[in-house]
C-alpha cells in the first residue's frame, strides 16, 4: 500500500510541480443529464460527474466501466476477463436501479431479470462524454433510475476527416477504432467502425483455460439542419460481441474452470429526433429503439426489445424555463417461445429557478401509467446555493420507483402478475468548497436511499413476492479536485457506503479511494496515473482488500499521430472484486492515435 501511494504522490508532486504559471479555471461547466437541458453545474442540486474528452483521452482504461469505476459513489465487480459480466453501483444500488443511455437510448435489457444495462463492452474510444447522475431520478426518467442515471454521449462530427487508433498489449489483445466524418452545407455525420479481440485469462480464479473475448461495433451519428432553428438528429450503432466463460459443475454445483462454456451479445440501437427552436420555445421528439439477443451455453437464448417515443418542450422564463412532456414506451420479449410485452405512458414536468447570482431550485413530477399494474406517481426537489467565496451548497429529495421486469411478471412458476412496483425516497445534502485562487474544489457529500415493497424471490412459495422488509443504504462521498496550472490535474475521490445499520453491502466496498494525476510536459509528453484503494468487500464471503496502480504516458509525434504506452495493476497485484472470479494480472498495452 505504501509503496504504491508513494509512486502516486509522486505524480501528484510532478504534475503540481511543471508550469508554475498558474491561470484562472472556467468552473462554468454544463449538465444535460440534470436536468434534461442544458444546466451549469453551479445551479445544479443533484450531485453528478461531467466526464470530458478530455478527461478521457488521459485515461489508462479502455473500457467504459473501468474508467467510471473511479467516480466518487462509483463501484464496478468483474466476472472474469474484458467482456465477462460486470457489476456496478451507484451509492450501493446495483444496475437494477440505474438507467443508462447511449445518445439518448436506453440500453436496459428487458430480457433479463430484473431489467439492467450490459456496460461490459462499450469500449471508451467511442465516447466523447460521460455523465453520471446520482440519486433518485424517476421524476424525470422514469423506472429503475432509483440510483441515478449513466448518460454516455458517443463521438461527434470533429474537424478532421478521418482517425484511426490501434492499441496491443498483453492476453494477445488487439484493438482497432476507425472514424470518418463527411460533412456538406447542411448535413454532417461520423461513421465509425471498432474491433476489439483478446485471448483473455480465466475467468474462474486459478483457473488454467484461458477464457476470450471479441468485439465489433458498428455506428452513424449525425445531424441534418433544415434552418438555424431547427434540425434532424440520429444516432445507430450495432454492436456484436462473443465470448467464452466458466460454468457450474452439472453434478457438484461447484463453479469450475470449463473449456465449452461460451457466450454472444448481439444488440442495435436507434435514436432519431427533431428540434425546433422558436426562440423562448425548443420543441424535441425523439424515437428510440433498442433491441439485444442473448445466447448462453445450454443452449439458453434471450431476446428483449424495448421502443420509446416522446415529446417535449422547454419554455424559457424570466427567472428560469418550464419543462414538460409525454412519453410512451413498449417493452417486449420471449419468455419460453412466448411472447410478453408491457406498455408505459409518462407525462412529466419540470420547473428550474434560478436568480443567476446564489439561488437556483428545480421542482420535478411524473405521473406514469402501467399496462398491468396502473399508475404511480414521483417527485423530486433539488436545491443550490451560492455562499460568498463561491461555496456550494447542494441538496436534493425525491422518490423513486422500479416496476417489475417482464420476467418477474409472467415468468411461467416464478412470474407474478400481481407485482407493484418498488418505491424509494433518497436523500443527500452536499458542500462543495473552492480552492484558494479558484484553482480547484473540495466536496463532501452525505446521502441515503430507502427502498420499499422490494421484488425478492419466494422460497417458500418459489415465485417472485413482495417483501415487507425496507432496505436502507447511506454513507458519504469526498472530491478533491486541484489543477495547478493549465497543464496538470491531481484528483482524489473516497466513498464510505453501508447499510441502514452500519453493516457492510453485499458486492460494495465499505471504503473505496481513487487517487489519480495527471501532467503534460512542455515537450508534449503527458503522463498520467492512478491508485484505487478498496477495502471491506463482501460477496458472501469477506475479500481481501487490494490496492491497483495503473499508468499511462503519450507523446505526440506530429500535430497528427500520437503514441502512448499504458499499464494496468503495474505491480500485478493478486484480487478479486466478485467471490471466485478471476482479474487481471500486470498488462502492458501500447498504440497510436492519427487524424487526419
Amino acid at each position: 500500500m505504501y509503496k504504491n501511494l508513494n509512486i502516486i504522490i509522486m505524480v501528484g508532486f510532478m504534475a503540481i510541480g511543471f508550469n508554475v504559471k498558474a491561470e484562472e479555471i472556467d468552473l462554468s461547466e454544463i449538465s444535460i443529464s440534470a436536468n434534461r437541458v442544458a444546466t451549469p453545474l453551479a445551479d445544479v442540486g443533484s450531485s453528478v460527474t461531467v466526464l470530458s474528452q478530455e478527461d478521457i483521452s488521459t485515461s489508462s482504461e479502455s473500457y467504459v466501466i473501468d474508467f467510471i469505476s473511479k467516480v466518487p459513489g462509483v463501484n464496478v465487480s468483474q466476472n472474469g476477463p474484458k467482456g465477462s459480466t460486470s457489476g456496478l453501483t451507484l451509492r450501493g444500488l446495483g444496475l437494477k436501479y440505474v438507467k443508462v443511455l447511449v445518445d439518448g437510448i436506453d440500453i436496459g435489457d428487458v430480457s433479463s431479470i430484473p431489467v439492467m444495462a450490459n456496460l461490459s463492452g462499450i469500449m471508451l474510444n467511442s465516447i466523447e462524454r460521460i455523465e453520471i447522475l446520482q440519486g433518485s431520478q424517476s421524476a424525470l426518467y422514469g423506472s429503475s433510475a432509483i440510483g441515478g442515471v449513466i448518460s454516455l454521449t458517443t463521438k461527434k462530427v470533429a474537424k478532421e476527416n478521418t482517425s484511426v487508433s490501434l492499441e496491443g498489449g498483453t492476453y494477445g489483445t488487439v484493438s482497432l477504432n476507425l472514424e470518418k466524418t463527411i460533412s456538406s452545407e447542411n448535413s454532417d455525420i461520423l461513421v465509425s467502425g471498432s474491433y476489439f479481440s483478446t485471448e483473455g485469462f480465466s475467468a474462474k480464479v486459478n483457473g488454467v483455460e484461458n477464457d476470450g473475448y471479441s468485439s465489433s461495433r458498428m455506428s452513424v451519428t449525425g445531424n441534418y439542419y433544415l434552418s438555424d432553428e431547427n434540425s434532424i438528429s440520429i444516432s445507430m450503432f450495432k454492436q456484436e460481441e462473443d465470448g467464452d466463460q466458466d460454468g457450474y459443475d452439472p453434478v457438484s454445483f461447484e463453479f469450475v474452470d470449463k473449456d465449452d462454456e461460451v457466450f454472444s451479445n448481439d444488440s442495435v440501437g436507434v435514436a432519431a429526433g427533431v428540434e425546433m427552436n422558436s426562440g423562448n420555445i425548443v420543441r424535441n421528439l425523439n424515437f428510440n429503439f433498442f433491441n439485444i439477443d442473448r445466447f448462453y451455453t445450454g443452449p439458453y437464448n434471450y431476446q428483449g426489445t424495448n421502443l420509446e417515443v416522446s415529446w417535449q418542450e422547454k419554455r424559457t422564463l424570466d427567472n428560469g424555463s418550464l419543462i414538460y412532456g409525454l412519453v410512451a414506451d413498449n417493452e417486449r420479449t420471449l419468455i419460453e417461445e412466448v411472447s410478453k410485452e408491457i406498455n408505459q405512458s409518462h407525462i412529466f414536468s419540470e420547473y428550474i429557478f434560478s436568480d443567476q447570482e446564489r439561488f437556483g431550485f428545480t421542482l420535478s413530477g411524473r405521473a406514469s401509467g402501467h399496462s398491468e399494474f396502473g399508475g404511480s406517481s414521483t417527485a423530486r426537489v433539488n436545491v443550490s446555493y451560492k455562499l460568498n467565496g463561491r461555496t456550494i451548497l447542494r441538496s436534493s429529495l425525491g422518490s423513486g420507483y422500479r416496476a417489475p421486469s417482464l420476467y418477474e411478471l409472467f415468468a411461467p412458476y416464478y412470474g407474478n402478475s400481481n407485482l407493484q412496483p418498488e418505491t424509494s425516497v433518497t436523500a443527500d445534502f452536499g458542500v462543495e468548497l473552492p480552492l484558494v485562487y479558484k484553482k480547484g474544489s473540495l466536496s463532501a457529500t452525505f446521502f441515503e436511499t430507502t427502498i420499499s415493497d422490494r421484488i425478492v424471490y419466494d422460497y417458500d412459495t418459489f415465485a417472485y413476492g413482495q417483501s415487507t422488509e425496507v432496505e436502507k443504504i447511506a454513507g458519504y462521498e469526498i472530491g478533491f479536485n486541484y489543477k495547478p496550472n493549465l497543464r496538470s490535474e491531481v484528483n482524489l475521490s473516497f466513498t464510505h457506503t453501508v447499510d441502514g445499520n452500519g453493516n457492510r453491502i453485499q458486492k460494495v466496498p465499505e471504503s473505496d479511494l481513487t487517487l489519480s494525476a495527471n501532467t503534460k510536459l512542455l515537450s508534449g509528453l503527458t503522463l498520467s496515473g492512478s491508485l484505487q484503494s478498496v477495502s471491506g468487500l463482501e460477496d458472501f464471503v469477506s475479500l481481501p482488500d487490494y490496492n491497483i496502480v495503473s499508468v499511462r504516458g503519450s507523446y505526440p509525434l506530429t500535430e497528427e499521430i500520437e503514441v502512448y504506452i499504458r499499464g494496468e495493476n503495474i505491480f500485478d497485484t493478486q484480487y478479486q472484486t466478485a467471490s471466485e472470479y478471476g482479474t487481471s494480472g500486470q498488462a502492458v498495452y501500447t498504440g497510436f492515435n492519427a487524424k487526419f
